[in-house]
This record gives structure tokens, sequence and C-alpha cells, in this order.
């Protein structure tokens, strides 16, 4: 076992990587109040990637 890697020093790293996601969520959460997601953006975002992937795959297969 290493030892510069403590159990506390996991402990420190995964409380902080928790505050981190909980703060991300909670940005997320006052986007989300703030203005309705436009999911139809990400959508036709999705399509354009999905058609261009599959063009190229058709192409160099």
């Amino acid at each position: 076992m290493n030892s510069t890697h403590t159990k506390a020093d996991l402990h420190k790293q995964i409380k902080a990587h928790r505050k981190v996601i909980k703060n991300l969520t909670r940005e997320k959460d006052n986007h989300s109040t703030r203005k309705p997601f436009d999911y139809g953006k990400l959508a036709n975002v999705c399509m354009a990637i999905c058609l261009t992937i599959s063009i190229s795959l058709s192409l160099f297969a």
C-alpha cells in the first residue's frame, strides 16, 4: 500500500468531489428555474452529431 495516500486523504478527496458535484447540480437547478432548458436545440445538435458520425462511418467503412 502506498503510504502517500492514507484513508483520511481519500476521504478528504471524496468529500471534495461530493461538494463539487453538489455545487454543479445546484447551479443546474438555478439555470433550470431561471430559463427552461431548450430540448429542441439539444435534439438538433444530437441529430447533427449522429448524422456526421454515420456519414463518416459509411464513407470510411
